[in-house]
């Protein structure tokens, strides 16, 4: 194990051009309905926002070139590491009794209040964020009370953020101590996660869990504890009703200090590099996770989506090596047009009319739609099926996908090192989608009026079907989760 080299490059932790996700399969798990596939930690990484416009890593195959233009450059993979995650990592506590002092320091801003935490690093620095306050009347008038803010928060009790100005969070937990005196029988605390695609833009927010707890406090004051685990989390808010910030505490784990642990504690170990090839060899150890002979079928037993039926990786080695139409075929054929325009744009004549246009097609987005299919993508260099004897342990692992560039970007500027953490993963920890919740199905249709508000005349009967048609209207909905 050792340390991630930058080259001398400035690092930018959680850059908003690069993103990378793991998730644990572990088909010795119990569940009846468990899919088949290698029992391990799949990633999938891709480049994003205006790099990922014009740009794919293409490994040595830009190598032949004789010079570098743009994003192009020899060498050009992501490379992968993993490091162990345990207790060991910092976290950081926002809550009751923790007064300013030496290492916390808390301030009022405008209603709100500023803290900063000096975590005695000196390559992230001070954690820096802010409490922000819906009410901010309320809160000022508050404020004039208690002039020192930690006074004023430990009686606080209503809606507001906790906001990180300078880390980006992917683990936090909520206590409530309930077994501390006080005379409080009945309360709610609701919380949203919000999470940032680019932690430069404001408007690129969105709420990723929302959740809230009711308590009856009659015969029961057990402390309440909720652990939230999310990507690039930016702000936490909260809206307390009946309980005070006095009775709260707050852990949270930050990527920067995560990462700065795993540095100076030589955590991290070197997986591999990735990026386009056109070597038969490398692009079928990529698919299928474990090397690959050099001749023979594909081995991989994977699910598709019906359980019952078991995808035939052949396929997989057939639309690769097609001599038309074949992966590989679109690889060299992007890589050679892309010298000159990074996005290989290629016309196909759709028509014998010659008066009809051309179809212009951009080989690089044709290659990101295939990699929506994760077993192209590993083909691609874009994933990993990490399938080590280390990893079958259970125990959890946080993935670092890592790419430089040399042009300018906005916001970061040029010559920097793209790092992106995983959440810490382990074999078990399958992150499986949410199954949507239907609304009770509705059947039939009916015309509004010219508003478009009232009902004017139906078109069906109450069964669904058609007057004047053989059609059936059915409606289908989702609650919102």
């Amino acid at each position: 194990m050792g340390t991630i080299n930058l080259n001398g490059n400035r690092r930018e932790i959680q850059s908003p051009y690069i993103h990378n996700q793991a998730v644990g399969a572990n088909p010795n798990s119990g569940n009846a309905n468990q899919d088949i596939c290698p029992t391990g930690i799949y990633t999938r990484w891709d480049l994003m926002d205006k790099l990922a416009d014009v740009h794919i890593p293409k490994g040595n195959l830009f190598s032949k070139f004789a010079k570098p233009t743009g994003f192009n450059k020899n060498n050009d993979f992501v490379k992968l590491y993993r490091a162990e995650y345990n207790d060991s990592v910092p976290n950081f506590t926002l809550g009751r009794e923790i007064p300013n002092n030496t290492n916390y320091h808390y301030y009022y801003a405008n209603g709100d209040i500023v803290f900063t935490i000096d975590n005695g690093s000196t390559k992230s620095g001070p954690i820096e964020g802010r409490f922000k306050f819906v009410d901010k009347a309320k809160a000022l008038a508050m404020q004039t009370l208690h002039p020192d803010p930690m006074t004023f928060l430990n009686v606080y009790s209503g809606e507001f953020s906790i906001e990180f100005t300078n880390r980006l969070v992917y683990k936090y937990s909520v206590e409530i101590n309930f077994d501390l005196p006080t005379d409080i029988e009945k309360c709610k605390a609701s919380y949203e996660t919000i999470s940032t695609s680019n932690k430069y833009d404001s408007d690129s927010k969105i709420v990723i869990h929302r959740e809230r707890n009711e308590f009856d406090l009659t015969n029961n004051r057990n402390t309440f504890l909720k652990t939230v685990t999310g990507e690039n989390i930016n702000e936490i808010r909260l809206s307390l009703f009946n309980i005070p910030w006095g009775l709260i505490i707050i852990q949270f784990e930050t990527y920067e200090d995560t990462f700065d642990f795993f540095q100076d504690n030589e955590y991290f170990q070197e997986i591999g590099d990735f990026g386009l090839t056109n070597n038969d060899t490398q692009a079928f150890t990529w698919f299928q996770g474990v090397d690959y002979g050099g001749s023979g079928d594909l081995a991989l037993d994977w699910n598709k989506y019906d359980l019952n039926t078991i995808l035939n990786a052949n396929n997989y080695q057939d639309r690769w090596l097609h001599p038309t139409d074949g992966v590989k075929v679109g690889v060299e054929e992007f890589v050679l047009k892309s010298v000159t325009d990074p996005k290989a744009i290629v016309n196909y004549q759709v028509s014998t009319d010659p008066s009809e246009p051309d179809l212009s097609i951009s080989l690089l987005d044709m290659l990101r739609l295939s990699s929506t299919d994760y077993h192209i993508a590993r083909m691609l260099g874009l994933g990993h099926l990490d399938l080590s004897y280390d990893v079958l342990g259970g125990n959890q692992y946080m993935y670092a996908a890592v790419y430089f560039t040399v042009p300018s970007l906005p916001f970061i500027g040029e010559n920097v090192g793209h790092i992106a953490l995983s959440l810490p993963t382990s074999i078990n920890n399958q992150r499986m989608p949410l199954s949507p919740i239907l609304n009770p199905i509705q059947y039939g249709i009916t015309l509004l009026d010219e508003d478009g508000e009232n009902p004017r005349s139906p078109m069906s009967d109450e069964k669904g079907y058609s007057f004047t048609t053989d059609t059936r209207f059915i409606s289908i909905h989702k609650t919102n989760q």
